[in-house]
């Protein structure tokens, strides 16, 4: 007799949960579609600073710096490469930023 079989000659079956449907989008009420476009309007506002796009965000902030101290990180080769770029960084801004922000005051 095989694994598969039961004493009476019948295969056995496996049972199946039933399944369960997403609500569809009729039951979903307006007033519940707006609270979530609401809280979505708000994140996205939120989250966008300066209402500039990522991008052009860490274009005009944070890339500029990188890639000089990266040039440096380059030309160095170090042996603490993640150190060496922190604590460049950290250069950069006391002497470039905080100059700016004191100058525009």
């Amino acid at each position: 007799m095989s694994t598969s079989e039961t004493t009476n000659g019948q295969v056995p079956t496996t049972p199946v949960a039933p399944t369960v449907d997403a609500p569809s989008e009729s039951s979903v009420s307006e007033s519940q579609k707006v609270t979530t476009s609401e809280n979505n309007a708000k994140r996205l506002k939120k989250d966008s600073k300066h209402n500039a796009p990522m991008r052009q965000y860490l274009d005009q902030t944070v890339v500029p710096a990188l890639l000089v101290g990266m040039k440096e990180l380059v030309k160095e080769r170090p042996p603490d490469p993640l150190g060496f770029l922190a604590a460049f960084l950290l250069k950069y801004k006391k002497e470039h930023v905080d100059k700016d922000s004191i100058s525009e005051t």
